[in-house]
């Protein structure tokens, strides 16, 4: 399929408001990954937790509304508060929110067997 067949207009308004994310950034934790995606506006943003550390089971919670900036700065805050804020070099010793991605963009999924 070329561009020229893909009717992006068609295929914006096939799609829930929530699912048009325009940014996404990645922070991490030796226990979580925190992808944090907003819309075109920065005024609805959407958080994605994934638990890493699950063996047999995938592990993902999305709460089921949008967050403003400052909702997220709070949460980042809140789980930085059980941790420090850290630079690369100290990833390794343990609990540490860290920004791993900044301004990503691109496609999630997940497939289950």
């Amino acid at each position: 399929m070329t561009d020229e067949n893909v009717d992006t207009e068609k295929f914006k308004q096939c799609l829930p408001n929530s699912m048009r994310l325009s940014s996404l950034d990645i922070y991490e934790t030796a226990s979580h990954f925190y992808i944090i995606g907003t819309d075109s506006t920065k005024i609805k943003y959407h958080v994605l937790k994934l638990d890493r550390n699950a063996d047999q089971t995938f592990l993902v919670g999305e709460p089921n509304h949008s967050y403003t900036r400052k909702d997220v700065d709070e949460l980042l805050s809140t789980i930085s508060s059980s941790s420090v804020v850290t630079s690369q070099k100290s990833r390794s010793s343990g609990n540490a929110l860290l920004q791993t991605i900044k301004g990503a963009y691109g496609i999630l999924g997940a497939l289950l067997f």
